[in-house]
């Protein structure tokens, strides 16, 4: 595949989209059939029934490409407000099949939707060679010059609608900004760090990382509400799942309201309870995390769980999902250990599986995940996928970043 280094263009600065929005970088093999439904519908709504085009929208490409989706909510019947795919051919990428759905437009999400796409395929690759072109309906060339694409070739017509080839510009794609080179840069010390070290060990964090658990969490939460006193309003689940990468003792509080320390002991005694007892109907893992365990284990690493989740939650959900038995040790947050970002569960899964901390790797999505590993002498990968904002992570200038599965495979086996 070709390699991708970023640039101007791909270092601009984007406009924030509302928090309820939710993006999602995915590859053809990595969809849920349901959020694949939901792309080809919003593709045939706009370019066969709105565009008046009748033509051949899934075609041979969607399985190599990538897909990025911009979603209304995380809610179970979320809409697609916006979208497009990238694949690489014949050592070009091609972008495409960019919408908005109608009632969001105007509201500079197209943009919002290019922006998002160059970042993502620089995070892929770091080749200087990049070339990046699209075909554009004349109508809307302005907006595409504006991201620093140069039409090439004659306006041909596709469909019925006069199109225009485009390039990103080749002075942009060599311009760099100082904000793009210190993104760039960011990772460097901790691959170099990477490469010079035998690694063995893969240690994962489970909630936000390895499964999606919110809506589950949302849903015991209010059953915990329920059981503390009848008369609480239920907890709202959105507002759960935002506060999942702050812990649980914010999450309780929110749904029980201020405790002392022995009603939240009692409290949390009774949310293990609960969690026990609600079915598994939402988590699941993220896409492309089994494959990324299978690829793992056939390449040789041994792999672990460090979750500040109650140890038998975890394993729990681990038999549930059928992915027990990837993991060699799971460490949870009710061993009598202090919890991340204390390393002592680090230390105890190095004990139990006699490796040291220089050869092994933690995953998370979470500020206590990379701080944990940074004082238990191990190296941190954080990823963006998980509950928090990768706006958090910023602050750590040697961090090594992901911002989807793919990568993250990408850069464990190429280590």
């Amino acid at each position: 595949m070709t390699e991708v280094k970023q640039s101007k263009a791909i270092a601009l600065k984007e406009p924030q989209s509302p928090s309820e929005y939710h993006w999602q970088w995915l590859h053809f093999n990595e969809f849920k059939v349901s959020e694949l439904h939901k792309c080809m519908a919003a593709r045939q709504e706009v370019f066969i029934i709105e565009q008046g085009c009748f033509y051949l929208d899934a075609d041979e490409f969607d399985q190599d490409a990538y897909h990025l989706c911009l979603w209304d909510s995380l809610t179970s019947s979320k809409r697609l407000i916006g979208y497009l795919r990238a694949y690489c051919h014949q050592n070009t990428w091609q972008i495409g099949r960019v919408l908005v759905s109608k009632e969001k437009r105007g509201q500079s999400l197209g943009k919002q939707l290019m922006h998002r796409c160059h970042q993502e395929l620089s995070a892929l690759t770091t080749d200087t060679n990049l070339s990046i072109e699209l075909s554009a309906q004349v109508q809307v060339l302005n907006f595409y010059t504006a991201l620093g694409y140069e039409p090439f070739g004659e306006v041909y017509d596709d469909a019925g609608i006069a199109h225009q080839n485009m390039r990103l510009s080749s002075t942009v794609l060599q311009e760099s900004s100082e904000e793009n080179t210190k993104r760039v840069n960011k990772s460097v010390p901790k691959r170099v760090e990477m490469e010079s070290k035998k690694l063995s060990t893969i240690i994962f964090d489970f909630d936000g990382t390895l499964v999606d658990s919110a809506y589950d969490y949302a849903v015991s939460f209010q059953s915990l509400s329920k059981a503390w006193d009848p008369q609480l309003t239920p907890p709202n689940a959105e507002k759960i799942r935002s506060l999942m990468f702050a812990g649980v003792k914010p999450q309780i509080e929110y749904a029980l309201g201020q405790l002392d320390e022995a009603e939240y002991q009692r409290a949390l005694e009774l949310f293990r309870v609960v969690c026990m007892q609600t079915p598994l109907h939402h988590t699941a893992p993220y896409p492309g995390i089994i494959s990324l365990l299978q690829t793992l284990k056939k390449a040789g690493y041994q792999l672990a769980v460090c979750t500040n989740r109650p140890q038998d939650l975890c394993v729990q959900a681990l038999e549930a999902l059928e992915m027990s038995q990837y993991f060699a040790a799971v460490v949870g947050g009710d061993r009598g250990l202090e919890r991340k970002p204390s390393p002592d569960m680090l230390f105890e899964l190095f004990k139990t599986l006699d490796v040291k901390a220089e050869s092994c790797v933690l995953v998370g999505d979470s500020l206590v995940d990379v701080e944990a590993a940074m004082a238990a002498g191990c190296i941190p990968i954080a990823v963006h996928w998980g509950y928090t904002p990768h706006t958090e992570f910023e602050h750590y200038d040697s961090l090594q970043e992901v911002s989807h599965v793919s990568a993250l495979q990408s850069l464990l086996i190429h280590i």
